[in-house]
């Protein structure tokens, strides 16, 4: 990273040419919080593209995907000399892990020539811009502020059952985009409610001053929007759990809760858009965003 910049290629894109007769793509994956910190999030992706000519000077067009959500597209000179497409990312777009797509299209040789690749090339120069933002109280902006810090409570009663709780708590960390470098981890002391210094994620503990779009008693769960309408009323449950985002002392944070008997969380678990998930061995059943439900 060089000040608001990161290459490209620091994200997993690997610059190189690529042999195009109709379609291709190139792709570059990567979490979120390896291009976020210190209150910035991506901004825009730029593009440093070339594209050879072909025998009847066929066309060439790039058209660039962000998580599946077309932000741009550009149709290209083709005379492989540099040109550079920037497009802002809207914010929607954004989830914990992150996919950027180049899709390019060629139009096929003209007459009875025989169907030929051409080359169009991801310059090394190409890169992601970050910027200033709101992280915002949604899975996402959560998942930019454990890039700088984390703390992670447990109850007591987690040390006592290991062998159930922590792959519960490898797979909720990891869906929540909680840095294992920059976390620490902390055991709530009985009934005890700790106040957050920072982000924090609280599995099964409550936190002093929480506020939380969540309501959970033993078989009941209630969910209401910011405004305070009602999404959810449930009772009955068992093997569900809900993750939401909540406050605590002006602090934001991730707080898992089960209700009835604790699901048996798996990789399949993924908290992309929104601020509440209800989630079971499966993954994600159903997300809400209460911070902006259009």
């Amino acid at each position: 990273m060089h000040g608001d910049v990161i290459a490209l290629s620091d994200l997993g894109g690997v610059p190189r040419s690529i042999d195009v007769q109709s379609i291709s793509s190139w792709t570059a994956r990567f979490d979120l919080a390896v291009a976020s910190g210190d209150g910035r999030l991506p901004e825009s992706v730029v593009l440093d593209l070339a594209a050879s000519p072909t025998l009847s000077n066929g066309a060439a067009t790039a058209t660039v995907y962000f998580n599946d959500v077309m932000i741009g597209a550009k149709l290209l000179n083709v005379d492989g000399v540099r040109q550079r497409i920037a497009v802002p990312i809207p914010r929607y777009a954004l989830v914990r892990t992150n996919e950027l797509r180049v899709t390019f299209r060629r139009q096929p040789d003209a007459g009875c020539q025989a169907p030929q690749n051409y080359p169009v090339a991801v310059l090394p120069t190409s890169h992601l811009r970050i910027a200033k933002a709101s992280a915002g109280n949604t899975f996402v902006g959560m998942a930019a502020r454990y890039a700088t810090s984390a703390t992670v409570y447990v109850p007591r009663a987690y040390l006592d059952d290991s062998l159930n709780t922590v792959p519960r708590l490898a797979y909720l960390t990891d869906a929540a985009g909680v840095a294992p470098v920059q976390a620490k981890f902390a055991v709530a002391q009985d009934q005890a409610a700790p106040a957050p210094d920072g982000p924090f994620l609280a599995a099964d503990v409550k936190v002093a001053d929480e506020e939380n779009p969540v309501v959970y008693n033993a078989d009941h769960l209630t969910l209401s929007a910011r405004s305070g309408d009602m999404l959810l009323d449930m009772s009955g449950l068992s093997r569900v759990a809900v993750v939401s985002v909540a406050t605590s002392g002006g602090q934001s944070g991730t707080v898992y809760r089960s209700t009835g008997t604790a699901p048996v969380l798996t990789d399949k678990l993924a908290l992309s858009r929104g601020d509440i998930a209800v989630v079971d061995h499966t993954g994600v059943l159903k997300q809400f965003d209460t911070v902006d439900p259009d």
